[in-house]
């Protein structure tokens, strides 16, 4: 259940391993948040996506989707807007010391000092403090740290769970667990690091990886349902019948899941008894609205995505498509897509007068050339960003160990398992999945082996 990058990649895996295999998709189109939109010659994705890492691109040429290689590209780009001064995205070390005002610098390298020496006894109970045992309060307070938090989420860092900086900040494990002299001596390598960075991008748009990876299901024999959003799941013996909205019924030996949790928890029905819906109700998402704006001109900024962190400024992140490739917009026009978070029940203003707004921020900015701006559209992506409040690590656990009660159905997946994970992870870990099942597999051992394992990241 589900065809975004997991749910293919599993299929794949399990149409290898000798199965017979349908999936379900509730949407018109294939590939979950990796997806992209398009229209008069513009292409947007749904926010900017990166391949990360020569393990994948090895395993989507060797064993996937062989006919297909996606290019390298240079990931040098981005950059964090905060305090009127750009700076690098991920954080490095050289470069918020370089780029900061020079009076700051020397309170910023006691306070890291200072961090250092406190953080092993003074465990972090929320991502504020996390975060602040990593780089300091200084530079937490310089980058404005909590706003990026405030933006993401809707809430105070300090409503927030430290396991989310160990999964969304894993660039600042070289600030945490590095003396001093260490980040000094690897600060002289940085640049050298940035540009050795394997990092890869369809010159057509991200939806292009998702697409090969349908025609590649196909090829081996796979099915896929589109437009069949499931309403009811039940366990029956040795086997699971399904419903979907447009009532049609299918019954498989086993289900692996990567809808959302939540879903499939809510429509699952068993001999065991239904997972307490307050705790289901824990596990909130955050929306993303994404707002296209058209310019009749070639170029709007120099990068290819800026954060702003500052309370000062409505969204959060800014992607110029045509920076990540050319094809993404016309010649002689380009695009720009402004994000910007919003939670399950709250009210989303898309009004003119929303984006005028947008258009004044991006312009008091001095980074973006808006005096050719033309019209916009929006588009809208639920479950974009799983919370991790501060209760997040019990109810996450009590959920796994629920799971394992069914004796036919896996949940896996970034929304199958509520965990924030890249893209180059969910492919690999789909794959994995699918690779579990081969002959003579039991299927209470993996799926009892997987949860254990899981369940272990939280202790």
């Amino acid at each position: 259940m589900g065809a975004g990058l997991s749910g293919l990649s599993c299929g794949i895996g399990l149409l290898e391993a000798g199965h017979d295999v349908t999936i379900l998709e509730k949407e018109k189109s294939v590939g979950g948040l990796c997806r992209s939109f398009r229209t008069g010659g513009f292409t947007f994705d749904y926010g900017p996506h990166f391949l990360f890492g020569q393990d994948i691109r090895n395993l989507l040429k060797d064993c996937i989707i062989s006919s297909f290689d996606i290019p390298l590209m240079k990931r040098s780009e981005e950059r964090i807007f905060a305090q009127d001064r750009l700076f690098k995205f991920p954080f490095e070390p050289k470069d918020i010391l370089k780029n900061m005002e020079r009076s700051s610098i020397l309170p910023v390298l006691i306070d890291i000092v200072t961090a250092q020496s406190f953080r092993k006894s003074k465990p972090a109970s929320n991502l504020e403090e996390w975060i602040i045992n990593a780089v300091g309060e200084k530079i937490y307070d310089y980058i404005c740290l909590s706003g990026y938090v405030q933006k993401l989420y809707g809430v105070s860092p300090k409503e927030v769970s430290p396991k989310w900086g160990e999964q969304k900040l894993k660039f600042l494990s070289r600030w945490r667990n590095n003396s001093l002299l260490v980040l000094g001596l690897k600060a002289l390598k940085e640049d050298k690091q940035l540009r050795k960075q394997v990092v890869s991008y369809p010159s057509s748009g991200i939806d292009a990886i998702p697409n090969k990876l349908k025609e590649r299901f196909v090829e081996l024999g796979g099915n896929i349902r589109l437009s069949s959003p499931v309403v009811k799941i039940r366990e029956k013996g040795d086997c699971v019948e399904v419903n979907t909205a447009d009532n049609q019924t299918y019954s498989a030996e086993y289900i692996l899941s990567s809808i959302p949790v939540t879903e499939l928890l809510n429509n699952s029905y068993s001999d065991i008894a239904r997972v307490n819906s307050e705790l289901l109700s824990q596990l909130e998402q955050r929306r993303t609205v994404f707002f296209l704006l058209y310019f009749n001109t070639s170029r709007v900024m120099d990068y290819q995505c800026l954060y702003f962190t500052g309370p000062d400024y409505l969204f959060r992140r800014v992607t110029e498509f045509k920076n990540l490739s050319p094809s993404m917009s016309p010649a002689d026009k380009s695009s720009l897509c402004v994000e910007i978070t919003y939670g399950e029940k709250e009210d989303i203003d898309t009004s003119s007068d929303k984006v005028k707004m947008i258009l004044e921020q991006l312009d008091k900015s001095g980074l973006f050339n808006v005096k050719d701006y033309s019209h916009y559209e929006t588009l809208e992506a639920a479950n974009t960003y799983p919370i991790y409040n501060l209760g997040y690590v019990d109810v996450i656990k009590n959920i796994l160990n629920y799971l394992k009660l069914h004796n036919r159905i896996i949940s896996f997946g970034r929304q199958g398992l509520f965990f924030y994970n890249t893209m180059s992870n969910s492919i690999m870990q789909g794959y994995a999945m699918g690779n579990r099942f081969k002959e003579k597999f039991d299927f209470s051992s993996v799926k009892q082996d997987y949860y254990d394992n899981h369940i272990r990241l939280f202790n």
